[in-house]
């Protein structure tokens, strides 16, 4: 019974699931980064290219490609789309003696030197592009032989670049990414070494209270409104994030949901998103009994199933 479990525990991995904001920041101008709600358009144009124009070099002999690419609008709304994907990543140049586990024989290996084993890294995207609300959170499988969130936000400007001058035209923005904190959310904004934006999401009745005294007729409002707070160049708004935190706690709260953007002491872009606080960060993956590697299907349909929950 003992060998049993232990062959159907071999069967799976897990995987840890990284979460992410991507957001464009236009070189010009010196506002905050907004949600690159472009990212599906730029994945479905990449993916038209060859397989070969699709590679892309990282670092000394390793270089990875867009393997594949799925996009779908969300059940109950039109204006909300989820994208599904998969990297492929490998190192060239590198062709050393094959050793046998059980015997301990060597061989040669048969690939040839241009030819590397393939990592599979695997990224679900959710995208709200409405009228009033836009944001674009992005799922990553964190994987440390495939490719890293900085190799794919590298990639994008690459191919962005790529395919904006093949239409005549410059590139005005880089896109980039911001870290959603998984920490404990109050020492997450506490360490944060500047805190620039809080954007509150605050019931829609705060309209019609003495506080605004806007008209009671607030029906065909959505239910949340956004108040976004923004810091002074080169100050700091911590302490009002932190007071809206507080507000979330009580009993009542007309604060519904708080995001804060701020960076590091090594300027680090930082998103810390209360909604997505307690979500899971590891998922139990099933493996290719011949190969050993992580089933692509299975994966992303964990994946898609956690970032429909958001």
């Amino acid at each position: 019974m003992k060998a049993n479990s232990k062959i159907i525990m071999d069967n799976y991995k897990t995987r840890k699931i990284e979460y992410y904001s991507l957001v464009k920041k236009n070189y010009r101008e010196h506002n905050t980064p907004t949600p690159f709600t472009e990212v599906a358009t730029l994945l479905k144009s990449i993916n038209s290219l060859s397989r070969q124009k699709r590679i892309y070099d990282l670092k000394s002999d390793k270089y990875c490609l867009l393997d594949s690419f799925a996009l779908c609008k969300d059940n109950e709304n039109d204006n909300v789309f989820i994208v599904s994907g998969m990297l492929k990543s490998a190192i060239s140049n590198f062709r050393p003696k094959l050793i046998n586990r059980r015997t301990a024989i060597e061989r040669d290996n048969p690939k040839e030197k241009a030819e590397g084993e393939i990592e599979c890294t695997h990224f679900c995207i959710k995208i709200y592009n409405t009228e009033d609300y836009k944001d674009v959170i992005i799922l990553f499988e964190r994987n440390a032989n495939g490719v890293s969130i900085n190799n794919f936000i590298n990639y994008l400007n690459n191919f962005n670049k790529i395919l904006t001058q093949k239409k005549g035209q410059k590139v005005k923005y880089a896109i980039n990414h911001c870290i959603i904190a998984r920490e404990d959310i109050e020492d997450a904004i506490t360490n944060l070494a500047r805190t620039k934006v809080a954007e509150l999401h605050v019931d829609k009745k705060i309209l019609g209270s003495d506080a605004l005294d806007f008209s009671n007729r607030i029906h065909s409002a959505q239910r949340d409104i956004v108040i976004t707070v923004k810091a002074e160049r080169k100050t700091s708004i911590s302490d009002i994030a932190l007071d809206a935190l507080q507000s979330l706690k009580v009993a009542n709260t007309k604060i519904t949901r708080m995001r804060v953007w701020g960076e590091t002491d090594d300027k680090q872009n930082i998103l810390i998103d209360t909604s997505l606080f307690c979500k899971k960060t590891e998922i139990k993956c099933e493996l290719n009994p011949e190969t050993g590697e992580v089933s692509t299907a299975k994966i992303l349909s964990q994946m898609k199933n956690i970032i429909n929950e958001l």
